[in-house]
């Protein structure tokens, strides 16, 4: 059997406290061939990996990059997530 390029995906974490703030009005595109508007998101450290996707009412980005900070007595999660299209 031949292999696909078919995804499934499921709910993780259905309700996250976040902000998210666009980097600029253009649209890029990666050498993969992602291709939408950059933003960063900002929320608690939580199960999000690169790759994953993020659903903020009916807009959909996908997680590109994802780093961890503790920042006095708090942790926080930035995401690099791009709106896609």
């Amino acid at each position: 059997m031949a292999g696909t390029d078919n995804q499934d995906w499921q709910d993780n974490l259905p309700a996250v406290s976040c902000n998210i703030q666009p980097l600029d009005g253009s649209f890029n595109e990666d050498l993969g061939g992602s291709y939408g508007k950059d933003h960063l998101m900002f929320c608690d450290i939580v199960d999000i990996i690169i790759g994953d996707k993020v659903i903020d009412g009916t807009k959909e980005y996908l997680v590109k990059e994802a780093k961890n900070y503790e920042v006095m007595s708090f942790s926080i999660m930035e995401l690099n997530i791009r709106l896609c299209q």
